[in-house]
This record gives C-alpha cells, sequence and structure tokens, in this order.
C-alpha cells in the first residue's frame, strides 16, 4: 500500500543523502519553512507533528535573525528613548552596552534561554556586583524581552523563568537613649 500525501500546509519530512540526516520541515506563516535535522526518521516525524502542534496554537516563532545586542540597542532607541527620561535613557543605555551586552549580546535573540539568563546573573555576582544591581540589569533585560514577546521575536520572555538574586536585609540598630536625648536637643 502506497503512502498517503500530506497536503498543503501540513509539512513534510525527507532525508538528505548529502548530509545523511532527516529533515521536518514546518511552514510557516508568510511562505516560509522552519527545517529541523535529525538523526533518525522517527524523530524528524515526531518534531513535526510537534512543530505543527505549536504553529497551530501560536507558539511556533520565527522572528528575524538577530543577536540579543542588537535587538536591545534598536529596542533602547527606538521604543524606550521615545517613552523614558533622560536620566533613565542613560541608566539602561549604561546596563546594556557595560552589563547586559558582554554577556548576552552575542547569543541569538532566538535562542536566548533561562540558563543563559541565570549564567549572566551569576556572572555579574561573582565579579562583585552588588544583588541591587544585578537586578536593575535584569529588569532592563526584561523589558526589551516583554517587547520582543509582544512583537512575535520570541515565544516568552526567559527572564521571567529566572529567580532574581536574593538581596539580604540589614539589620537596623536603634540608637541609644542618650542618643535620642542628645538628637532632641539638637533638633
Amino acid at each position: 500500500m502506497a503512502k498517503a500525501k500530506r497536503g498543503n500546509g501540513e509539512g513534510s519530512v525527507y532525508f538528505e543523502p548529502d548530509r545523511k540526516e532527516w529533515c521536518a520541515a514546518i511552514p510557516l506563516p508568510g511562505g516560509k519553512v522552519k527545517r529541523l535535522r535529525f538523526d533518525r526518521q522517527t524523530d524528524a516525524n515526531k518534531a513535526l507533528r510537534k512543530g505543527l502542534q505549536a504553529r497551530d496554537e501560536g507558539r511556533l516563532v520565527m522572528g528575524p535573525k538577530q543577536t540579543v545586542g542588537q535587538f536591545l540597542t534598536t529596542w533602547l532607541e527606538q521604543t524606550a528613548k521615545p517613552t523614558i527620561r533622560e536620566p533613565t535613557y542613560r541608566r539602561y543605555e549604561h546596563a546594556i552596552e557595560r552589563t547586559i551586552g558582554p554577556t548576552l549580546g552575542r547569543v541569538p535573540l532566538t535562542g536566548l534561554t533561562p540558563q543563559h539568563v541565570q549564567s549572566f546573573q551569576n556572572k555579574l555576582l561573582a565579579a562583585g556586583s552588588a544583588p541591587r544591581s544585578v537586578i536593575k540589569a535584569r529588569l532592563v533585560l526584561s523589558s526589551a524581552l516583554d517587547q520582543a514577546e509582544r512583537w512575535g521575536f520570541i515565544p516568552r520572555n526567559p527572564v521571567r523563568l529566572v529567580d532574581p538574586p536574593r538581596v539580604p536585609e540589614q539589620e537596623h540598630e536603634p540608637i541609644a537613649p542618650e542618643q535620642a536625648h542628645a538628637l532632641l536637643d539638637a533638633v
């Protein structure tokens, strides 16, 4: 019995003899195709089924090919700058250029994972950054990635999946009664 052919928009699985790999081709809106490669045909068939389901549920995203650094630079200039005050813009710019960029700048935007974010936080803490400074850099990254998610460049914001570093509580000592009297006399 001959195998039934798939219809338009149902994708395909085929063997590439040059690469000696099986390929699952998932058609996307707009005529693009996402190709995934595997060693076994069963893996390719499974990926095709999952990919078609993700596409139909709106979870399969194919944004423009850009790095996190490229996206952050564009986001800062075109999206954030018109909506924030100048001091805030300078803080965001500093966080992107000095903190986020050197660590995550070369990672593909669509490939950014929670592990990348966790590693980013750990490197900053290991380098001596205060937990509050790490949280501020993380907030800038999260704001930008929220926008990338809304625009459909990434399926979800990986920063939301990572816990922020813990800020140690500072213990406050009350002043002695003699100090309180001296303070009141001075006032």
